[in-house]
């Protein structure tokens, strides 16, 4: 189970950045973010990942992803 709470979905890093999830999309396609797919297709982002981006780019870092 500690491997689901270090696992974000593209929705949530798109809610956290305050942005649309077509952004989030063109950020991982551009080699912005790290993400990986599910065999579904979906993405999925580490927490780690997250704050490294996030700090890189100066947005604000949820305290809940520092946990």
């Amino acid at each position: 189970m500690e491997r689901k709470r270090n696992i974000m979905t593209a929705p949530m890093v798109a809610r956290i950045c305050e942005c649309d999830l077509k952004t989030i999309h063109n950020w991982v396609n551009n080699g912005k973010m790290n993400a990986f797919r599910t065999p579904g297709r979906h993405l999925r982002f580490t927490k780690a990942d997250v704050v490294s981006f996030l700090r890189k780019y100066g947005f604000v870092v949820p305290g809940e992803l520092l946990k």
